[in-house]
């Protein structure tokens, strides 16, 4: 239809939808820990990865800050650490089983660090096209989710899914 009097064609909404190239989701990723949470959020990614023929990366970080720290303090005791690390392996297996229960492309990516960041990290490296991140509460805002997913979701520069557990 044309602007009155501008001369100009306005594209009617129905060819602004067909001219629009979406990417497809090729690469999803999802951050777990050892919570509730995590695991239905791993869930909902796995599904996704199995409908859209993508690749899942699944990102488990060790964090080296003890919780509620805001800046790092002293260096994590080596035995926590390797506790955490010890506790986090059935995480991981699990994590692999699944992906291999559903026939999902993917891989498992163990760190270490503060968990937003290294998340972050990787959604820049592996170019990922969308992101899976946990909500604790069924409605509300950004202000209902974890530090992580919150970092996550304010700072990715892909598409960011909130599951709502």
């Amino acid at each position: 239809m044309p602007k009155k009097g501008s001369g100009e064609r306005k594209e009617s909404f129905d060819e602004l939808m067909k001219s629009c190239a979406l990417v497809p989701y090729r690469t999803i990723a999802v951050g777990i820990d050892h919570s509730y949470t995590s695991a239905m959020v791993m869930e909902r990614a796995l599904h996704l990865a199995k409908i859209f023929c993508s690749k899942l990366i699944i990102i488990h970080v060790v964090p080296t800050m003890l919780p509620f720290e805001t800046k790092q303090g002293p260096a994590v005791d080596p035995s926590y650490m390797e506790f955490m690390k010890l506790a986090d392996t059935d995480v991981i297996q699990l994590a692999k089983k699944r992906l291999t229960e559903m026939g999902v492309k993917g891989e498992v990516i163990e760190l270490e660090g503060e968990p937003a960041e290294e998340i972050l990290e990787v959604l820049e490296e592996e170019k990922v096209n969308l992101v899976v991140v946990g909500s604790k509460e069924k409605t509300g805002t950004l202000v209902h989710l974890g530090s992580v997913s919150k970092a996550v979701s304010e700072r990715a520069k892909c598409s960011v899914l909130i599951e709502r557990v």
